[in-house]
Formats: structure tokens, C-alpha cells, sequence
């Protein structure tokens, strides 16, 4: 009879027991909801799983000396408590580390995590593993409580458990932003931002189809699933929440106005994993804003492209912005009375040319520099340019007039940056240096804006226009409630969009707008310039209407400073 071999020991059986590192730390990551990192404190690098770099926009899975890294994604309140216990833990003094702090996701909302670690020591006593789990504590509760919808870690739960059931299932993802929501925060206060999204979550759910499921994500964005549909009834389906906040809404005695813009994609066709599907809907979301907003779009291989570009050309303007102002440059469009046929004053019109992609149209580059933050620096440094212009030409004709146009990102202070940064405090001082008369200056915004902001800005046009610099209201006719705002808004100049142009020959109405507005304009002592004139045909017509400027390609496209002064201000063969 044969002996039975010995049972090993424990330690026998550890030795014996091998196993591939990187397995076992990819069966662990997808294996939790928690987040596994590994450090090798020797060499001070830490291994992220992906999902937490696409989570945080860590530089990588891998990464040397971690701690600068963090330091812009931490909570400036948590950051101390952070470092120490991470520095604690990297000496040795600690063997054991728990923290609790909030990070900003890629989102730019703060979440709370829990870190809880060990570190190992080799047989000198020396620290070499620093290993353990992150914990993102608001998946223990599936339930947005600020809107009662399911939150982001369902929506994610939902989207791989559909995946599992079948791989050729196909459902439909929709991405949900809300346009210039941080508007609405920096007007009134994020209490009654919180409310305007809880409103904004009923009533989505209240016009979507029963086979739809709405979830909140992070920040304002919000995310639709529908199963064994096409794409021809998401895009249904986004058109009856785009109709249902196309107009101008009210909570507590205060107006806000916010449409919807959306990324979509289809699964199993734009990806197979939810990762892949979340990111084809985010890229089309972002393209949706860049695109003119309050719009839908699919995701294509072009999106891909698209987005990749537009973080390429964000770098390369900020490397112009350090540089300088390198590649912007501005041009001037002429405003002519068009009674006399004289020129009254110009728009000024920002310009950028990178050394990769040569000359970029205003509508690839504003809305980059609009999200980056970068519109303030070169809104400063468009103010300068133009108010050095103007004063020179205004030696040659006194009340020639310069526009400049104005984003609401130069109007509301970021909060971290403190009082006194808004374009108002900083224009004034501008033109008392460079000498401009201020009643030659005329500071334009788009009429959705003025719309959407009315109350809040208010004060402050009138307080510029004491002063004497004129305010206009530009693109009119094209926001939601134009003859609400021309009763109310405190302005000195109405452009008229250049859409009612293009069928003034055929469309009675194109023609009967521009008559009315013109008459209620003067009616009430403010002028009207009509933009977008390119023939004489056009020219004569809208002049029969009464308008005080025309604005267009008829006289003058945009042109140098040089070319105005030539043309207009000191010209050989005067007009």
C-alpha cells in the first residue's frame, strides 16, 4: 500500500503557487467596482486600471511620481490631508493608509473617494509595495439624489448588462448636455442650478417614450437608453426633448433658458463595450456644441477625427496665447449710414492662423477658445488692438465708431478669480490710457444672450452706457422671444440678422420684419444696422426701410486696418 505524500504546509504551497502579476491585477479590476492601484515605491510609479484614468484623465494606466499630477484634480480643501497621508505612506511611516477626499472627474464634478492601502516592506525594513483600493462612495447609491433619476454607475451597469444578453442586441445611447448651464449657476447661485436640473430631469422623462430610460451623469449632463431601436427614432426621440425646452422657462420668479444639445450612438455597430459606446457619445456631444448647440449628432469615424482636432488646435492656441497672441490678428468690416452712404464705423473681427493649419475660420477656433477659459486673455487683447485703432483714426474722423464683440465668458467672473475681472472693470481703464472717446466705442452681444441674461445684465449696460459706450444687440431676430427682448433690453444699436437678407426679393416676410423692427427701434431712440447686404438689389431694398447703417459684402468685406484707413478714413479718391 502506497503512502499518501505529505500535505504541504502553508508556506510549501505559497512557494509553489505562481501566478502572472498582470493577470491577477486585470482579474481583480474588472472583478470590483473599486479601483486597484499598485506602486513601486523604488521606482515611485503607481499602475491605474483604465477605467479610472478614463475616469479622471489620468496621463496614463502607468504613471512616474504621481502626486503633481493629482494636484489639480483634488479638492483644494482635501489636498493637505491627501499629500501628507500619500507622503506618510511613501516614507514608511505608515503601514497602513485610509483617506477620504474629492477628486474632479473629467466632468469637472467633484466625487468623494476612499483610499485604503498597505504598504509592504522588503526584509531590510525598506518600503517597496504600496498596493490597495479607491473606492468612488457615491456608487453605494444608484440614485441621483438631486433629480431621483438612476445615476451615472447605473447607467453604466445597465448598458454591460445589455451587452451581455447580446452581443448583437442593438439599443440606442443618447448624451444629454445642457447649453451654457454654468450660465445659470454664475446668475443666480448652484441651489437654484440644482433645481433648474430637477425640473430639467421631469420633464425630459415626461416626453420621452415609454421604452426609453433616462439617467443623471455628471454635471448637466444626462444620458437616454432605448432598446431594439434605430437611429431614426433616437433622433425622434431627441427632437421631442429639444421642442419641450425650446423656449424660455421660469422657477421662483426667475427666467432661464437652456436647450439641449445631444451625442449619439448605437450598440453593438459604435462599440462593444461600454467605454467604447460612452465615448462615442461624448465626442458627439462635444461635436454638438462646437457645432452651434441646441442640435444632435450621431457618432461617425469623422466625429473621432473631429474631436482629436479640436484638442490639438485647443493646445495650439493656448501655445499662441504664451507666444504672445502669435497668429491672431483682426480685421474690420465697414458700417455705412445708409442714407449718406458715408462710413459711420467698423466691426472688429478676430482672426487666427496657426502654422500647422494655416487660416482657421472664426467658427472653428472661438467656441475652443470660448471653452478653454483662453476667450478672456484674447478678449483683452482684442480690446487693446482695436481701442489703439480707433484712436488713431479717430484723429482723422472724430466719430468714427469701433465694435467689439463680447462673450459671456468676458462678462461673468469666475469665482476663483475674484471681482474685477469681468470686460466692464477692464475696458474702462483701457480706453482712459489709449485715449478713446468713449462714446466711439459699441459693445456688441448676440441677442440669446442678452435674452437669457437680461436681469443680470441689465445694471451693468446701463451702468457702461452712463459712461457713454454704446451697446448692441447683434444677430437679432434669431433667439427665441426677439420683440420681448427689444421692449427690455437697454441697448443703443439693433443688428438685424442676415438670414432675413438672403429671401428679402421673395419673402414678404423677410421683408415685413425688418420694416417692423426698424419702426419700433426708432420708435423707442434706438438705431438699426442690417447686416448681411451683398448686392445693390438688396442695398436698395433694405434702405427703403428706414435703417440707420448697412453692414455687408456690398461695401466691404473684412479688410486690414491698412486697407480702411485707404479706403475709408484718409482715401486718395475720396467716396
Amino acid at each position: 500500500m502506497e503512502k499518501e505524500a505529505p500535505m504541504k504546509t502553508v508556506e510549501e504551497f505559497i512557494k509553489d503557487f505562481e501566478y502572472d502579476a498582470n493577470e491577477l491585477y486585470e482579474a481583480l479590476s474588472v472583478s470590483t467596482d473599486e479601483y486597484v492601484y499598485v506602486c513601486d515605491m523604488r521606482r515611485r510609479t503607481i499602475r491605474y486600471p483604465a477605467d479610472m484614468v478614463e475616469e479622471f484623465g489620468l496621463p496614463g494606466e502607468v504613471v512616474q511620481d504621481p502626486l503633481p499630477c493629482w494636484k489639480d484634480i483634488i479638492h483644494k480643501d482635501d489636498w493637505n490631508v491627501f499629500y501628507e497621508t500619500n507622503m506618510e505612506s511613501f516614507s514608511g511611516e505608515l503601514i497602513h493608509h485610509v483617506v477620504e477626499y474629492r477628486a474632479k472627474n473629467k466632468k469637472g464634478t467633484y466625487v468623494w473617494l476612499q483610499c485604503r492601502g498597505a504598504v509592504v516592506k522588503d526584509k531590510d525594513g525598506e518600503p517597496y509595495l504600496f498596493a490597495g483600493f479607491i473606492s468612488n462612495l457615491g456608487k453605494r447609491n444608484r440614485i441621483d439624489h438631486q433629480t431621483g433619476l438612476f445615476n451615472k454607475y447605473e447607467f453604466q451597469s445597465r448598458i454591460e448588462s445589455w451587452l451581455k444578453e447580446g452581443k448583437n442586441l442593438p439599443f440606442g445611447v443618447l448624451f444629454l448636455g445642457v447649453d451654457n448651464f454654468k450660465h445659470v449657476n454664475e446668475l443666480y447661485n448652484r441651489e437654484f442650478g440644482d433645481e433648474v436640473l430637477r425640473i430639467l430631469s421631469q420633464k425630459m422623462q415626461s416626453v420621452l417614450p415609454y421604452n426609453a430610460e433616462c439617467y443623471r451623469l455628471d454635471g448637466d449632463e444626462f444620458g437616454v437608453l432605448i432598446k431594439d431601436t434605430t437611429k431614426e427614432e433616437l433622433q425622434e426621440c431627441y427632437s421631442l426633448i429639444r421642442k419641450a425646452f425650446d423656449r424660455q422657462q421660469s422657477f421662483r420668479g426667475n427666467k432661464y433658458y437652456c436647450t439641449i444639445s445631444c451625442g449619439g450612438c448605437m450598440a453593438p455597430g459604435d462599440g462593444r463595450q461600454y467605454l467604447e459606446l460612452a465615448r462615442c457619445a461624448e465626442y458627439s456631444l462635444d461635436y454638438s456644441k462646437r457645432h452651434g448647440k441646441n442640435r444632435s449628432t450621431f457618432y461617425s469615424s469623422e466625429i473621432a477625427v473631429d474631436f482629436s482636432r479640436s484638442l490639438e488646435l485647443t493646445e495650439l492656441l493656448r501655445e499662441s496665447v504664451e507666444h504672445g497672441f502669435e497668429g491672431f490678428s483682426l480685421v474690420y468690416q465697414p458700417q455705412v449710414d445708409a442714407a449718406e452712404g458715408r462710413i459711420k464705423g467698423v466691426e472688429a473681427l478676430l482672426r487666427w492662423k496657426c502654422g500647422k493649419y494655416g487660416a482657421m475660420v472664426p467658427s472653428d477656433f472661438i467656441p475652443l477658445l470660448e471653452e478653454s477659459g483662453l476667450i478672456r486673455q484674447v478678449g483683452k487683447w482684442v480690446m487693446r488692438e482695436a481701442a489703439a485703432v480707433v484712436s488713431r483714426w479717430n484723429r482723422y474722423i472724430k466719430d468714427l465708431t469701433m465694435s467689439i464683440n463680447i462673450s459671456y465668458h468676458q462678462v461673468i467672473c469666475p469665482r476663483d478669480e475674484g471681482p474685477g475681472e469681468d470686460v466692464f472693470s477692464y475696458l474702462l481703464p483701457l480706453l482712459t490710457q489709449q485715449q478713446v472717446n468713449l462714446n466711439n466705442i459699441i459693445l456688441e452681444f448676440t441677442e440669446s444672450y442678452v435674452a437669457s441674461d437680461l436681469e443680470d445684465l441689465r445694471e451693468k449696460l446701463n451702468g457702461v452706457r452712463r459712461k457713454g459706450i454704446k451697446v448692441a444687440i447683434d444677430d437679432f431676430g434669431v433667439g427665441y422671444s426677439s420683440l420681448g427682448v427689444l421692449k427690455e433690453a437697454p441697448v443703443d444699436l439693433v443688428k438685424i440678422d442676415r438670414v432675413f437678407i438672403k429671401g428679402i426679393e421673395k419673402d414678404d416676410f423677410d421683408a415685413a420684419f425688418i420694416k417692423l423692427v426698424t419702426a419700433l427701434c426708432h420708435q423707442v431712440g434706438v438705431r438699426v444696422c442690417q447686416e448681411g447686404v451683398e448686392t445693390k438689389e438688396e442695398c436698395d431694398r433694405v434702405c427703403r426701410m428706414g435703417p440707420d447703417y448697412i453692414q455687408g459684402f456690398y461695401y466691404s468685406r473684412p479688410v486690414t486696418e491698412q486697407e480702411i484707413f485707404e479706403k475709408y478714413i484718409c482715401p486718395k479718391d475720396p467716396l
